[in-house]
């Protein structure tokens, strides 16, 4: 005699007899999937359980046809002719224990499966948000938002425009244009090898002497001969 591990599907409802003492019966079939053959069918070894007393009558009152559960118990065969008039052969198993795969209700039904709860969002990884820009808003809407401090703007070219006052409740001045600031280019040095020129002296020339007159004397009229 040996000892088996089903796990399968109830082909039929549990059929419910009693023993002469009184005991409760239940027999059903259970069918254990393996696969599929060549023509694409499921492959399934019928057993036949009995299950006594106390697992009986869970099982009566809980199963219906269809329900999964896990049986294990004493393994027998035996032979019988089926309808076809071929011998074939059965295998009946004595349940020891036996537990449930799916959820059941005591009214033998299959509980419905709990709706799928919303998943959250997931964050994904990529490229970060990009800010939207838009129209400037109006000196209305500044009066309604309260205080505004815009945030500085780059400008190109390497300098960076200085952020303008905070407006609070007054339309926004225009900002100042930016200064630039530019610094003198630095002067070349002399090559080496070469001496520094000096200044040039200006050319001189002799000053005549200015010719002293006596006085009352007129040059242009007194000519001496």
């Amino acid at each position: 005699m040996n000892t088996i591990t089903i796990h399968g599907r109830l082909t039929g409802d549990p059929e419910s007899k009693q023993s002469q003492s009184g005991q409760a019966i239940a027999n059903f079939s259970l069918a254990d999937n393996h696969g599929k053959d060549n023509q694409g069918q499921d492959k399934a070894t019928f057993f036949r359980c009995s299950a006594f007393g106390k697992s009986a009558e869970l099982i009566l009152n809980s199963c219906k046809k269809g329900h999964l559960l896990t049986v294990t118990g004493r393994l027998e065969s035996s032979q019988y002719t089926n309808q076809q008039g071929q011998q074939a052969t059965s295998l009946n198993v004595t349940l020891d224990r036996f537990g449930f795969c799916e959820p059941i209700n005591n009214g033998g039904q299959q509980q419905a499966a709990p709706p799928n709860q919303q998943r959250p969002p997931q964050q994904g990884y990529g490229a970060p948000p990009q800010q939207q820009y838009g129209a400037p808003p109006t000196a209305q809407q500044y009066q309604q938002q309260g205080a505004y401090a815009p945030p500085p703007q780059q400008v190109p070219g390497g300098y960076q425009q200085q952020p303008g006052p905070q407006y609070g409740g007054q339309a926004p001045q225009p900002p100042a244009p930016p200064q630039h600031s530019y610094n003198q280019p630095p002067q070349q040095p002399a090559p080496q090898g070469y001496p520094p020129q000096q200044a040039q002296p200006a050319p001189w020339s002799p000053q005549q002497p200015q010719q002293q007159y006596p006085p009352g004397w007129d040059p242009n009229r007194d000519v001496p001969f």
